[in-house]
């Protein structure tokens, strides 16, 4: 049998570093949506654009690891006390 606990704590802690180091997902307005697709941009803003895309992707992922290790965690939980 696994222990679903472990590998719940696993992820959460995954997902704590990545968040800790891309930031907590946010629901800003980037230049882009701000003024829609076809604006006219230099190289450094689409830099700046495809950098905040890839932080936000990496970002909710992060969230994603916490929200399935806290699930691991409670299956890991149920599976003790009705084992037991």
């Amino acid at each position: 049998m696994y222990n679903y606990s472990a590998i719940g704590l696993v992820l959460d802690i995954f997902g704590f570093i990545l968040i800790f180091f891309f930031g907590i997902p946010t629901f800003f307005k980037t230049p882009e949506n701000l003024f829609g697709k076809d604006l006219i941009l230099d190289d450094e803003a689409k830099k700046l654009i495809s950098r905040n895309k890839y932080y936000k992707i990496l970002a909710y992922l992060g969230f994603v690891f916490i929200i399935s290790g806290f699930i691991f965690q409670l299956v890991g939980t149920f599976c003790t006390l009705h084992s037991s």
